[in-house]
């Protein structure tokens, strides 16, 4: 289960201890105590279930870990024994093949671990004669066969375990659904009924109501989360890139700093024309008015030399 989902369950478990402090109150509202009833089955339910899960997986764990050290054993017990014959024979082909370690056996995956142990198999089986000086019997031959057997019925193809697994999983998500619909759709709303009348038990309710962290996201919190931390790493790296080349580092292609600048130096250049021809225009506007007012005077009789009024 998610962190999210055992908050969850903990809300649950805490309102129904609040509901059980203070069960003198509701005792007498028979559609109340029905739903508190029906709240105490489903935590039950869910509990077993996580419980039932957690020992699949923990006895899947078990299972693998002890069966993967009984076939390298019996895996070991025959290339032992082949590897000491092929070494006195000169097959260096066969000594080279059952060279093996048992912690690097181990350690292998099960498909693998399957792989080398039928190949063992088959080499101890072929040269038994030969190697019967040397330790190697049928019995021990019988004994990789066994394990072999159990190893991949019960590790390398646990289908039937995978199953299970996601069916409880599925499950355990579905009751823990349907119980929080009930606390929100019924608790929730039925408790503004003991808000004065009975205000401890309403404010012990709504503090186990809050038991959920703010800390546990959901999946699509944490799925968002990611999102936004790979958005920005993208551009991060994309920054970088574009200040590394505009120092030169990048080859001799413009980069887009310098292309930008580019821009921006147009953009400039053609501001200032504007200015410019504005600048010009206005100059004529204000030439055209002083003729135009200098006309006017002399049709006044008036003529202005360097601020000085002349009757005409």
């Amino acid at each position: 289960m998610t962190r999210y989902q055992l908050s969850q369950i903990s809300t649950m478990k805490q309102v129904r201890l609040v509901l059980n402090r203070f069960s003198a109150i509701w005792t007498s509202f028979a559609g109340f105590a029905g739903q508190v009833k029906t709240l105490g089955a489903k935590i039950e339910l869910i509990l077993v279930l996580a419980q039932e899960q957690e020992r699949d997986n923990r006895g899947l764990r078990a299972d693998k870990v002890k069966l993967t050290d009984l076939l390298t054993d019996a895996v070991m017990a025959v290339a032992g024994p082949l590897g000491a014959w092929a070494l006195v024979a000169q097959k260096e082909a066969i000594r080279l093949q059952v060279d093996l370690v048992p912690s690097t056996v181990r350690k292998l995956a099960a498909e693998r671990l399957v792989l080398v142990a039928k190949d063992v198999l088959a080499l101890g089986q072929k040269h038994l004669a030969e190697a019967g000086d040397y330790a190697l019997t049928a019995g021990e031959l019988e004994v990789l066969v066994s394990r072999i057997v159990a190893f991949e019925q019960l590790v390398a193809s646990p289908r039937e375990g995978v199953a299970r697994t996601a069916a409880l999983t599925k499950l355990i998500e579905a009751e823990i659904d349907q119980t929080m619909d009930l606390l929100k759709l019924f608790f929730d709303r039925v408790m503004f009924r003991f808000k004065e009348s009975h205000a401890e038990f309403y404010l012990n309710y709504q503090t186990a109501r809050k038991v959920v962290q703010p800390s546990y996201r959901t999946e699509q919190g944490a799925e968002a989360a990611r999102i936004k931390r790979e958005e920005k790493k993208t551009a991060d790296e994309e920054a970088a890139a574009v200040k590394k080349a505009a120092k030169g580092e990048g080859g001799a292609k413009p980069t887009e700093v310098e292309a930008a600048d580019s821009e921006a130096v147009t953009a400039s250049g053609a501001g200032a024309e504007a200015e410019e021809a504005t600048a010009e225009e206005v100059a004529a506007v204000i030439g055209t008015m002083a003729e135009a007012q200098e006309e006017e005077s002399v049709r006044a009789g008036v003529l202005q030399v360097n601020g000085t009024e002349l009757a005409g």
